[in-house]
Formats: C-alpha cells, structure tokens, sequence
C-alpha cells in the first residue's frame, strides 16, 4: 500500500469513528479507480468483513465502477438507519450462494447466474465523509465506499428473471406518502447482467479475494437520491418483491 492510500483511508476512517469532522477535501485523493482501491482495500480492513457489494453505471453502455461493503451494514427491512445525509436509494439486490473466486479465464453471465441465490428489492442509505459528496470526483467517491451507510435487504422475490427488469417498475412512499413512480429507470440500464458479469470479472474483486456466497450485490438506485427528513420512513416497492422498509434517524 502507498503512503498516499493510507493517508487517505485514515481521514476516511477518523470521520467514520466520529473522531473527525466531515471533510471537505481528501488530502492525498486517489487520481483513477485503481489507487481508490488501495484506499477501498484498506478501509474495508478496518470496517469489514465484505458483506456486500456495490455495482452500477452512468449509463446503459458506461464502463461500470463498484465498491465493496461492509458486513456489519446488512440489515433486514425495517431497520433504522442512522445517517448525516439521509438520501434512499430503491435498488435490486442479488445474493450469492456460491463463490466466485479470482481465476485466470473471465467469468461468463452462466457461471455468474449459476452463483446467485436469491433477488431482492433494496435499500441504500448514502453517509458521505464529505460536506458537498456530490461535486467529488469519482475516484474520491470511490475511496469512501461511493457514500455508503447501510444497506436494507427485503425478503427475496419468490420468482424472477432477468429478463423482467427491462419492463419493471418501481414505487417509493416516504411516511406512507407517495413520492415517486419510475419505470426502467436505472441509470446502468435495464441490463443488471451485465454489471454482475463485470464485477465478477473486475479488478476490485480480485483484490478482494473474489465474489464469496454469502455476500450481497446491489445494483444501482431505480429511485434517483430523495431525501428522507428525521424519523421519515421509506418503503420501496417492485412488483414481483416484497417491499423493503427504513427508517432515517439523522445524525
């Protein structure tokens, strides 16, 4: 590891431990994807064990970029989250059963759907380190986990297929009020494979020891980043998934 990587990931680490306030710039911020996986890789030493993944792109066509998890931010629907930011995001989630181990021929979508488990409506809760996440650059963002706080799992849908996200819609209610309706609106596309085959293939899992069963995989947020106010409760809905819930306590 660098010493810039580890300058970096311990100013991350000092505003996650409450010891430091929110920054507004990252001494020693990583220039490209690859030195925001040193930081990645040394953060989630401190934080981890990886409990889940987090996969997506800017575009259909884009070059996808992820994030690792921590365990210890899985929770089941109707958690309270405790955040800064307070902004939901209504995802899909897979789960793995099998692992998905670094190897030397890339990973095909068949090896990868050999691996999933289960499918699942999702919550993201973003906590940036930063006081203005949204103007950072993205290898930044990728050094603080892309603003990660937690990651609320609904029960898995009893049947799915890849195939129906091209046609699926989303529902999100904050404190039993509507807030939004949105039909395919993934900014990744529609085609979740395709993130799946490529973080099965990216260099960041292989530095982290490959895909394990076990470990969740979300796919980017259908619902845009709301703002849940104190004590605001949001519910996402998919058809064919059973809704996922949570609570936003601000910090």
């Amino acid at each position: 590891m660098t010493e810039s990587a580890s300058a970096a990931a311990h100013q991350l680490l000092e505003v996650r431990a409450g010891r430091s306030a929110p920054l507004s710039v990252l001494a020693n911020a990583p220039n490209d994807a690859s030195e925001a996986l040193e930081v990645q890789k040394l953060v989630l030493a401190s934080i981890g064990p990886v409990g889940a993944w987090k996969v997506g792109a800017p575009g259909p066509d884009a070059t996808p970029n992820t994030s690792p998890l921590p365990l210890s931010g899985v929770l089941p629907s109707d958690s309270t989250v405790r955040t800064r930011v307070g902004i939901v995001e209504g995802e899909i989630c897979f789960r793995l059963v099998r692992d998905l181990p670094p190897r030397e021929a890339p990973y095909d979508a068949q090896d990868v759907f050999a691996a999933i488990g289960g499918c699942m409506a999702a919550i993201e809760v973003l906590d940036s380190r930063f006081t203005d996440f949204e103007s950072l650059k993205l290898p930044t963002a990728l050094a603080d986990l892309q603003h990660h706080g937690a990651l609320v799992l609904g029960e898995p849908a009893e049947a799915w297929s890849f195939d129906m996200f091209a046609s699926l819609d989303v529902e999100l209610n904050i404190t039993d009020a509507p807030a939004l309706r949105a039909f395919a609106s993934n900014p990744g596309g529609t085609d979740l494979a395709r993130l799946l085959v490529w973080l099965a293939n990216s260099d960041s899992a292989r530095a982290m020891g490959g895909l394990q069963a076990g470990q969740y995989i979300t796919t980017g947020s259908w619902t845009g980043k709301p703002v849940v106010p104190d004590g605001g409760r949001a519910t996402v809905h998919f058809p064919g998934f059973p809704p996922v819930t949570a609570t936003i306590e601000k910090a």
